[in-house]
């Protein structure tokens, strides 16, 4: 058998255990998010907690049942990268390795939302899976644009104002709780975007976690009209 059939049929065996692959990615997805971020300080296993979780994250993202083949393989590819990446030694002065984790990771959540997002309101009827999906979308779109506030900090030091100066593997703390604080539109004020990108991007952000529910919302009650219509 070749290469290419075992991994088509090592694919099909994903999709036919879709509810377990998902659950699992968003267990990791939301331990992650919200169970080791907020807490990660500037000691050493703090970042070793972290870069396990990265590594958890990309795995379980490849495993996602009824991503289909390409954006599985795609998946794949970066999971494979991207927990390379983690776990390679940087120094300060390495800032393209840096790039290269945060690039990586968003290219890796794109992929896995827009194949979800698929998922999610395409027709059929309306289960946990499709919920679980769009929980994991929600949470990975706050997780985003958390990743893309660090690489603008990044890229453009002094873009926020109340941005804890620490060192890059420990600014996703204050990003995580920043973009999640945006995507629910709560604003607290600690942290505030100053530089004009990073306020495009806070508006983005906050516009996106209002139109994805009105979506998300107005798509379930069309397909609890239709399932009921079939009736």
């Amino acid at each position: 058998m070749s290469l290419w059939k075992r991994i088509g049929r090592a694919e099909q065996e994903l999709d036919s255990y879709k509810d377990i692959g998902l659950s699992v990615f968003l267990t990791v997805l939301l331990i992650l998010s919200f169970g080791i971020f907020p807490f990660v300080d500037l000691h050493e296993l703090s970042g070793r907690l972290v870069s396990l979780g990265f590594t958890g994250l990309f795995l379980a993202g490849s495993l996602i049942g009824d991503l289909g083949r390409g954006s599985r393989r795609v998946v794949l590819g970066l999971a494979i990268a991207g927990a390379v990446l983690t776990w390679v030694p940087a120094t300060a002065s390495e800032e393209w390795l840096w790039i290269c984790r945060l690039a990586v990771s968003i290219v890796f959540i794109l992929v896995i939302s827009v194949a979800l997002l698929r998922q999610v309101f395409r027709p059929g009827e309306i289960n946990w899976h499709r919920f679980r999906g769009a929980t994991a979308v929600y949470v990975l779109m706050g997780f985003l644009l958390a990743l893309g506030f660090v690489l603008l900090e990044g890229l453009a030091p002094g873009s926020f104002d109340g941005w804890a100066q620490q060192p890059r593997d420990h600014q996703i703390r204050d990003a995580v709780y920043f973009s999640f604080v945006t995507l629910t539109t709560l604003g607290y004020g600690d942290i505030t975007p100053i530089g004009e990108g990073a306020r495009n991007l806070a508006v983005v952000e906050a516009l996106i976690g209002q139109i994805f529910l009105a979506i998300l919302i107005g798509r379930l009650v069309t397909l609890s009209g239709q399932t009921e219509g079939d009736h």
